[in-house]
């Protein structure tokens, strides 16, 4: 199962908790596979959001502005969720 995967491997478990050892490498490839993801969701919800002519070369304007709000606001909930999760972990490893 995927929980067993990431134990193995050292990462973080359903709790949060990193397991026993992981090493630089494994926490950079963890890191690189996170920010990947992480754009790929975020291309693919702001394209459909704020995508609307296909014909045209160029952006226009609106959907300029509509890309940028959408990945600022990506950005600014991944960036919650990450403070909570770091919390949560952090009060985990001090019980």
């Amino acid at each position: 199962d995927g929980e067993e995967e990431r134990e193995k491997m050292g990462g973080m478990n359903a709790a949060g908790a990193m397991g026993p050892q992981m090493s630089q490498m494994e926490l950079m490839q963890m890191e690189i596979r996170f920010m990947s993801d992480m754009l790929q969701k975020m291309n693919s919800q702001c394209f459909q959001k704020c995508i609307v002519r296909f014909g045209d070369n160029n952006l226009s304007k609106a959907e300029i502005e509509c890309t940028d709000a959408c990945i600022e606001k990506y950005m600014d909930a991944t960036n919650k969720v990450g403070e909570v999760i770091a919390v949560q972990t952090q009060q985990a490893q001090a019980q």
